[in-house]
């Protein structure tokens, strides 16, 4: 070719409509990426927000919290439930010496149900007087040990005679609300027992006294005297059973 010889035109081959293509998409990205308000975390185009909805506010101020009802209120809780726990102690104390006494009382009224039923069971022919020699020796065979049992157990009690007078008051409202109910209910039926078997130890005491000094008594006042005793025996003796079937059908008091 001579010196202003033109060249020939350069062709646009594969390589330029590639390039020209990469260009408009990329144009049409970032057009997507402004209109969308930016792009997301890992670089993908923001999805549009919804319509009608509005971004949560932030804020530093860390959220304010008011106290639980429960934890103001749990000391004044553990301080009445450690009042009824003691509560329930000392009228549990108080329940084993009134059983204590109600197995002494059970012994006395059994020995003199069963001395004082002999007479009437004589009296009525049931028994032969045999029969009924024979059932007060049986019968008052215990007694003396069964009087002073008795008498130490009213004694070992004394200490813990109010200890459940107030059981139901102090576990009221706690835990322990079921409990001091069954321990107040065992407690009164108890003392029942006591008050009754009292009264029947008593007589049961008196006539093995005038058992050991019959020899020095006269006959027919003896006689006497204890025919009276036999009558009055049997509105002690019910009075006691009917405070011992009461008791027997109380709740334990467990604690």
């Amino acid at each position: 070719m001579g010196k202003h010889a033109r060249r020939p035109p350069r062709r646009s081959g594969p390589v330029t409509i590639v390039a020209v293509l990469v260009v408009l998409l990329a144009g049409a990205g970032v057009w997507t990426v402004l209109s969308n308000g930016g792009a997301s975390a890992d670089g993908a185009p923001a999805k549009p927000a919804a319509s009608g909805a509005s971004p949560s506010p932030t804020t530093s101020e860390p959220p304010t919290t008011s106290p639980s009802p429960t934890d103001s209120e749990s000391p004044a809780t553990d301080a009445a439930l450690a009042k009824a726990q003691a509560s329930m102690r000392a009228c549990s104390a108080r329940i084993a010496a009134g059983e204590r006494i109600a197995d002494a009382a059970a012994a006395s009224a059994r020995d003199w149900g069963t001395h004082a039923g002999a007479q009437l069971e004589l009296d009525k022919g049931t028994y032969t007087v045999a029969q009924t020699e024979a059932v007060w020796g049986s019968s008052k065979a215990g007694g003396p040990g069964e009087v002073k049992e008795f008498a130490a157990a009213t004694a070992a009690a004394k200490a813990t005679t109010t200890a459940c007078a107030t059981v139901l008051v102090d576990t009221r409202g706690t835990a322990l609300a079921d409990g001091g109910t069954a321990c107040a209910a065992r407690s009164k039926a108890l003392a029942a027992v006591q008050t009754t078997g009292t009264k029947v130890n008593a007589q049961w005491a008196e006539h093995l006294v005038m058992m050991a000094s019959k020899a020095h008594t006269d006959g027919a006042a003896y006689h006497r005297r204890w025919l009276v005793m036999v009558e009055s025996s049997q509105t002690l003796l019910k009075g006691y059973r009917g405070a011992a079937r009461a008791m027997a059908a109380a709740p334990a008091c467990r604690v």
